[in-house]
């Protein structure tokens, strides 16, 4: 009577004896994937990322009480803006504070990228339309044109800085696929380990 494995899956171990004289080749793949355990993630606020993020939002909050009391004409656009990187960024901040941006899918990083690409340039312009109109007299957009350039600034660090781990990744995933190759022939063992 044959014995049955318990493990239905598993391959049984080449035997090497079998193919003196002859040549044997066996694969072994193995597909891991990593699960994130969610929770607070107190080292974050003393990343660059998460001091970049900090950045945003006050600057982004204070460009958006400055926008609400302003009485000029770009004020709407302004604070719209600033309304939508505060937002934006509270978001992302509190995905990564507790670990919840490992859950989404892996290519959020280039989601996120082409995010903060965008709010880059918007408030980029809504910051020289600010000065523009703080120079037409008035003074509280100003403030708004100065506290914009400093986040559009944060905003631009923080783009390179998500372009360059992009580059480093690709489209990462969260799983890793081992294939392993055992070669013999006669008497000679060859093991080639593929990981992808």
């Amino acid at each position: 009577m044959m014995e049955e494995s318990t493990d239905k899956y598993s391959a049984p171990p080449p035997n090497y004896d079998d193919a003196a004289g002859g040549t044997y080749t066996h694969t072994h793949t193995e597909h891991t994937t990593h699960t994130a355990t969610l929770g607070l993630n107190k080292d974050y606020i003393r990343t660059i990322p998460g001091i970049l993020k900090l950045a945003e939002i006050a600057t982004s909050l204070i460009c958006f009480i400055v926008a609400l009391v302003a009485t000029s004409g770009a004020s709407g656009w302004c604070g719209f803006v600033a309304g939508i990187v505060f937002f934006i960024s509270l978001v992302w901040f509190f995905l990564n504070l507790f670990k919840l941006i490992q859950k989404i899918h892996p290519v959020r990083i280039l989601i996120e990228w082409i995010y903060y690409l965008v709010l880059t340039i918007c408030f980029c312009i809504a910051s020289i339309v600010a000065a523009v109109y703080a120079a037409r007299g008035f003074p509280a957009m100003g403030a708004y044109a100065f506290f914009g350039f400093v986040c559009t600034a944060a905003l631009a660090v923080d783009l390179f800085f998500q372009f360059k781990v992009w580059r480093s990744q690709g489209v990462s995933s969260h799983s890793q696929t081992t294939t392993t190759v055992t070669s013999s022939t006669a008497g000679t063992h060859a093991t080639t380990e593929v990981r992808y």
